[in-house]
């Protein structure tokens, strides 16, 4: 781990900070404009194979490949949150406090965790534990505490569909904005404050369509 004179004393005691080895280099990856741009570009795709998702007459093989895609971009963004995580460089629970971690929470790792771990398991367990000691079963218990909304598809395409929120990251100042900008060809330079002003108030429009 690397050694952060915290204090300035330069003795390395115990008011120094450890950071994780590697940290830098993960920020600085994540912080590119390509990287900042192709995590919009999946967010918007997301969205969008969310809606083909929901077509009622989608073939079979349409729908297999537009869930595999999901879940290949819902791996994706976890991976991102965790690297994040990571690049703060002491994996402290102060930042999952933070608002963009919060929706990252909400709309990244929540959907993974019921969709593919959670309701698979407790109803399998549901199942087994009615058959065996009738409701009164620890599994049938756990499973009646999800909330109902959450157990429907229509419940998870709209957390899925609040991944739009995401792009809330680029949004955050002038100075982020601006770097997001350059992926795009625009020189941080022309970027002026109203512009990030109404790139917040399409999102928001967006995002009250989109659920």
């Amino acid at each position: 781990p690397e050694l952060i004179d915290d204090d300035g004393d330069g003795d390395g005691d115990d008011g120094d900070l450890f950071l994780l080895p590697g940290t830098e280099i993960i920020e600085s990856i994540l912080t590119e404009p390509f990287v900042e741009l192709t995590i919009c570009v999946l967010v918007l795709l997301s969205s969008l194979l969310v809606a083909i998702g929901t077509v009622p007459t989608l073939p079979l093989f349409a729908a297999t490949a537009d869930q595999f895609a999901l879940d290949a971009i819902g791996y994706i963004f976890a991976l991102e949150f965790a690297l994040r995580w990571y690049a703060t460089g002491q994996l402290t629970v102060s930042y999952l406090a933070r608002p963009l971690s919060l929706i990252d929470g909400l709309v990244v790792i929540l959907p993974l965790v019921i969709g593919k771990v959670a309701i698979p398991l407790l109803k399998t367990a549901a199942v087994a534990s009615a058959g065996t000691s009738g409701d009164t079963g620890l599994a049938v218990q756990i499973y009646n505490l999800i909330p109902p909304w959450l157990l429907t598809e229509s419940g998870l395409v709209n957390l899925l569909l609040l991944r739009i929120l995401r792009l809330q990251r680029i949004l955050e100042d002038v100075d982020t904005f601006a770097k997001f900008s350059v992926a795009l060809g625009i020189q941080p330079t022309e970027v002026r404050p109203y512009q990030l002003a109404i790139a917040r108030v399409v999102l928001s429009i967006f995002t009250l369509l989109s659920v």
